[in-house]
């Protein structure tokens, strides 16, 4: 949004300015959300808020006051844009004069239009609403919800712009009767409103530089997208604020007074001659969009981010506590050959921010659960070794629920699954059924692939007998790259054949 007072800073820079003029700051608008520009790195208060990109399509809008002038709505609407937000003022001090001619003028050109109002929280909200409801009369069927422009401290508390805010939307809606949306900056809503939650109500979101916005903790998506001020469209002589709508212009059309609405569409099928196919004798990539791989649950929630994660794209949703599942990835394992396999998933690390992603894996043993912190780790990642059979049923699945609250705002990431055979030719069981750990000097750590980089998940002492379910290749320890997988009820893992020898 375009004020005559707005500072458009980054959260530390107002924090400058004001600090270096006193009182400077007392009547400034407090735009902290709406321009976190393009190359600004990423603090870690910045790393708690979700990014949400789009869930697909895309509808392109604009949003105006009288900044903005004349404005000729047919050259507008020839550029493509498809709707406009039409300032009605700021607060009770400042009606804007373009609003009549620009509600009428989008109108006449086809453009699905919507009222917002710059919102004072030092003022009477009733007072505020009931301007907006008499300048915007009897809405009509193809107009959109009215918006609360939520940007502006005025030297009121957190609790206080919330209750404001409320009473604000509660008035408007009986008055209009149409749930009104949103408009705030993620760091405003966060720091300056208190978190308050009104997830019920739709979400425009101011972020610059980016097609993937924070969200504040209370949403999970978002409605509108506010990504630039500095746009041009023909018709509009200078700069004006560019907009996003998360979906199709039939689902934009959905949410105007009359309108129908309409349920996401489901991701669509992989093509009929992209089929899950069998990974070869010594393993194989599955990558996220390919045919072995499936994420599953409301595509509102999946966030496709590209220029990130392996071979240069991921998905992420953010983690709940919940006790079912939401939103969450399947790679299916496919192989050709029966055998011991290690299992590897690529963390991208400055996108993943789960401290609890447990992975379940079901192969031909049964299912295992394997836990790793996304939030700390980066690159191909292992969750073990298993033998896997040839045939249907065997799986890697990653879900939502891990456990974190999603007022976390921690992101789950769904990326390439690694699948590498370990083993040689094993011999039968019955020639070695057990090992006898010896020569270690104290203890031989269990591994849960047959590398002694990845970390142990127990330790046997000189003289322990155990199981021998398989013999494997790993890396080389003490000369010999022969590995043991091994069970004793207890524990079960790899340990190398150097300090290990069968038993009758």
């Amino acid at each position: 949004m375009r004020h005559a007072d707005a500072l458009h800073l980054t959260p530390s820079l107002a924090a400058v300015v004001c600090a270096g003029v006193l009182g400077a700051c007392a009547n400034e608008v407090e735009d902290e959300g709406a321009v976190m520009s393009a190359g600004v790195v990423e603090s870690a208060a910045e790393k708690a808020f979700t990014r949400t990109c789009a869930a697909g399509s895309t509808v392109k809008g604009i949003d105006v006051s009288y900044y903005q002038s004349n404005i000729d709505w047919a050259q507008v609407a020839d550029d493509g844009v498809q709707y406009a937000f039409i300032r009605v003022s700021d607060g009770l001090g400042h009606v804007d004069s373009k609003f009549e001619r620009n509600w009428a003028g989008a109108r006449d050109q086809g453009i699905l239009r919507g009222a917002y109002q710059f919102f004072r929280s030092n003022q009477d909200p009733i007072a505020q609403a009931e301007l907006l409801i008499e300048k915007v009369g009897q809405l009509e069927a193809g107009d959109l919800p009215p918006v609360i422009d939520v940007e502006s401290k005025d030297g009121q508390s957190a609790q206080t712009i919330a209750r404001k805010v409320g009473q604000w939307l509660d008035h408007v809606e009986a008055a209009l009767g149409v749930r009104p949306i949103i408009y705030t900056g993620p760091y405003f809503w966060r720091d300056q409103v208190g978190g308050a939650d009104f997830d019920d109500h739709a979400l425009w979101i101011a972020h610059y530089g980016t097609s993937c916005p924070y969200v504040p903790a209370t949403w999970t998506s978002w409605t509108f997208h506010q990504h630039s001020s500095s746009g041009r469209v023909r018709g509009i002589s200078g700069n004006v604020d560019m907009n996003l709508f998360n979906g199709t212009l039939n689902q934009l059309r959905a949410l105007t007074v009359a309108g129908t609405p309409q349920p996401p569409p489901p991701p669509p099928p992989p093509p009929a001659n992209e089929a899950c196919a069998e990974l070869g004798s010594t393993g194989g990539t599955i990558d996220d969009g390919g045919p072995c791989f499936l994420a599953g649950g409301d595509p509102r929630w999946l966030n496709r981010v590209a220029g990130a994660g392996f071979d240069g794209d991921l998905i992420s949703t953010g983690t709940t506590a919940s006790s079912t599942t939401e939103n969450y990835a399947e790679w299916t394992l496919k192989v050709a050959d029966e055998g011991t396999y290690e299992l590897e998933v690529f963390v991208d690390g400055s996108r993943a921010t789960s401290r609890q992603a447990r992975y379940r894996i079901t192969h031909a043993d049964g299912s295992t659960d394997a836990t790793i912190n996304q939030d700390s780790s980066s690159g191909w990642i292992s969750i073990g070794a298993y033998r896997l059979r040839t045939g249907a049923g065997q799986k890697v699945r990653l879900n939502d629920n891990t456990g974190e609250n999603s007022s976390y705002n921690r992101d789950l990431v769904f990326d390439a699954l690694r699948v590498s055979r370990v083993d040689d030719s094993a011999p039968p069981a019955d020639e070695c059924p057990r090992v006898e750990v010896f020569g270690t000097g104290s203890y031989l750590n269990v591994r849960p692939a047959p590398n002694t980089s990845r970390a142990a998940v127990g330790r046997l002492e000189d003289g322990d007998i155990v199981d021998r379910l398989d013999t494997v290749t790993g890396q080389s320890v003490q000369g010999s790259s022969t590995w043991y997988r091994i069970t004793d009820g207890q524990v079960s893992g790899y340990i190398t054949a150097a300090y290990a020898r069968c038993v009758e």
